[in-house]
């Protein structure tokens, strides 16, 4: 690979990417909450996607199926210089070409190597409005302003051709996701009229030490994830959520997509039994993500979603949730659970989180733009 003569001062921008679907309900921001989001300013109209060809001395082209290998190394060698705290798997990127998204993309390759690329995403699924998720990078060694610069305008001018093919009259934005150490990338963003709409903060807590014993109501009891409680579970999510004041309803195949990782000994339900007719009150979904643990430099569970009904709510029933969680993780030999708090939750989970023991570890900001 040739020597694009490496950048200090660039050497973390423009690397941003769709989250992993390790947390994509339940604790991260959805961005169904898009009553904040009428503050982002309206990306400036382009009636074309601009032509990349010579930028960067790289011959452009649209990405395919086939580059996945090449795309793997390039995220590889991205994250081994950037050194994030999880490592993006090749299933992940295999999403990026899977049926169920109107999508465009584009490669910047030298000879055979692919040096950077920039994906666009919409979900073909309706709603009250239209989300394109970009994701990322340039290869180390290849960074420079203008490649960051036309990459993101590619990628904001190829989100709005796709809304104007969907033709579906809803208002539309664009979100990208950024690591707090890629400070190139929040400069980049603000500069193509982005603006901040939530930040995610990850946490982490050791285990350790002696977890404490939470008290809950006699008739609820913590019982251990039946695969029968499937599609129940999936019901009092989007009804905790909902009276949460939260539009964080998922799809079957989000619901589906999110368990890929799903450990159901370390998954719970809380079920009140004071009458013939078992309720659900809450539950806790964990996940393992093992290909993260080597830069981690530990063994880690993950709280991928959390919920309580109303009713149940200030009973101690999420804590209770979490602490047999974490019981189950520390007996099968994890040094750690994680998980990752929306700052914007209104019920103040993250202050739950904290009494635990979780502590922030760094953060995770999206930044949206309208189109």
């Amino acid at each position: 690979m040739g020597d694009y003569g490496h950048n200090p001062k660039l050497s973390r921008s423009h690397h941003y990417h769709e989250p992993p679907d390790r947390a994509t309900f339940g604790l991260r921001s959805k961005f169904q909450q898009l009553t904040e989001a009428r503050r982002a300013k309206r990306s400036p109209a382009s009636s074309s996607v601009p032509d990349l060809q010579g930028v960067g001395n790289l011959l452009w082209r649209p990405l395919r199926a086939d580059d996945h290998s090449r795309l793997m190394q390039l995220v590889s060698d991205v994250e081994d210089v950037e050194n994030p705290p999880f490592r993006t798997t090749s299933g992940e990127l295999s999403e990026l070409f899977a049926p169920g998204y109107t999508t465009n993309s584009v490669g910047g390759f030298h000879g055979n190597d692919l040096l950077a690329y920039g994906f666009v995403r919409i979900p073909d699924f309706d709603a009250p409005f239209e989300v394109a998720t970009l994701s990322g990078t340039i290869h180390p060694n290849a960074r420079d302003a203008e490649i960051a610069t036309k990459l993101l305008s590619w990628q904001v001018a190829a989100a709005r051709s796709l809304v104007s093919e969907r033709a579906r009259g809803v208002p539309a934005y664009v979100q990208i996701h950024v690591d707090e150490s890629e400070s190139g990338s929040h400069e980049l963003l603000s500069g193509h009229g982005f603006v901040a709409h939530g930040v995610v903060t990850q946490m982490r807590r050791q285990l350790d030490d002696d977890l404490p014993k939470i008290e809950v109501p006699s008739h609820v009891r913590i019982e251990p994830w039946t695969e029968e409680l499937h599609d129940a579970v999936k019901q009092v999510h989007d009804l905790a959520f909902e009276q949460a004041g939260e539009d964080m309803a998922v799809s079957q195949k989000e619901w589906t997509r999110a368990r890929e990782r799903f450990v159901p000994e370390w998954s719970y339900v809380a079920v009140d039994r004071s009458t013939d007719r078992a309720r659900i009150a809450g539950y806790v979904l964990a996940a393992k993500w093992e290909e993260d643990w080597t830069a981690l430099g530990w063994s880690e569970g993950y709280i991928e979603a959390i919920g309580v009904l109303e009713e149940w709510r200030s009973q101690g029933v999420a804590k209770s949730l979490l602490v047999k969680s974490m019981k189950a993780m520390r007996r099968d030999g994890m040094e750690y659970a994680g998980l990752d708090a929306d700052n914007q939750n209104p019920t103040g989970a993250q202050q739950v989180f904290a009494t635990l023991g979780f502590e922030p570890t760094h953060t995770t900001t999206q930044y949206v733009v309208e189109l």
